[in-house]
């Protein structure tokens, strides 16, 4: 949602079990979708019942927290730290993208993406807080 993939299934989900502690794996096939006009600009699972970002509230997030049997508070923070740790990478992986890159449509679209993921961070961070 952070990034703008709409894209999302649960084959680019993946869990890790290393001895008895299972957790999540590191994201791969993450795709800024959003910036394509043709493509869906709706996720592929529903957040709490709602599947358009800019419609997420925090009480989505806390029939999302219900539905995984999931403490309410335990998806905010996590959904904070997500955000801060988004927002905190943000500017350097543009400048890796934008040294790694010289035609001007390349540039163009990595600043697309920074702006889409730039403004999906600061609108999610405000419903939060406007709803808590």
């Amino acid at each position: 949602m952070l990034v703008g993939n709409m894209d999302g299934h649960a084959k680019n989900l993946s869990l890790i079990t290393i001895g008895k502690r299972t957790r999540l794996a590191p994201f791969y096939d993450l795709v800024c979708t959003t910036v394509y006009p043709n493509l869906s600009q709706k996720l592929a699972f529903r957040i709490g019942g709602e599947n358009r970002p800019r419609w997420l509230m925090l009480r989505h997030w806390d029939r999302f927290a219900e539905d995984i049997a999931a403490k309410p508070q335990l998806v905010q923070k996590t959904m904070a730290d997500m955000i801060q740790r988004v927002e905190l990478a943000l500017p350097n992986t543009v400048t890796m993208l934008q040294s790694a890159v010289s035609k001007s449509d390349e540039l163009l679209m990595i600043e697309k993406i920074h702006e889409r993921v730039r403004t999906s961070a600061v609108r999610m961070k405000t419903k939060l807080k406007d709803s808590g």
